[in-house]
């Protein structure tokens, strides 16, 4: 029984604190994931740098401090990373092209055509000319290229 326990108190804690971290708001009308560069326990990664440093985009002042910030255009898509505090954010708000469920800690957003390819080009590109970031703890993702943009946050993957 005490090894159970044990067990249940780490797989707890290892999905509830890590960097990566979701709320969802009433009605999943929005939500939103902070990616910060350590976790309660003091854990460091540097997801949020990596993500920072990978916007194609130049800096500008954001609700973050100076950094970088990627709206989509219906702006049901916010990607903001300060540099100061090395931290990001992902506001998703509910439209035609997200989905948000707080009881399956689930929230995505897709775009296709023109705004795909206006999204996966304001990240550098690999050699296929392709964007794709994941974190460390694997709660958060994107892909995207000229026909398809896709950011999905789960604490279910």
């Amino acid at each position: 029984m005490k090894t159970i326990l044990i067990l249940i108190i780490t797989l707890l804690s290892s999905l509830s604190f890590s960097a990566t971290r979701m709320r969802f708001f009433v009605g999943d009308r929005n939500a939103i994931v902070f990616i910060t560069p350590t976790d309660v326990y003091g854990n460091t990664d540097s997801d949020s740098t990596d993500l920072y440093q990978i916007m194609n985009v130049p800096e500008q002042d954001t609700m973050l401090g100076k950094g970088k910030g990627i709206v989509s255009a219906d702006s049901d898509f916010n990607l903001v990373c300060g540099e100061y505090r090395q931290q990001c954010q992902v506001i998703i708000n509910k439209s035609p092209n997200t989905i948000i469920s707080a009881s399956k800690k689930y929230m995505s957003f897709t775009a296709t055509g023109d705004e795909a390819e206006r999204l996966t080009n304001m990240f550098k590109l690999n050699d296929r000319g392709e964007a794709y970031f994941q974190t460390i703890d694997k709660l958060f993702r994107f892909s995207g290229n000229s026909k398809n943009f896709t950011f999905e946050a789960s604490e279910n993957f």
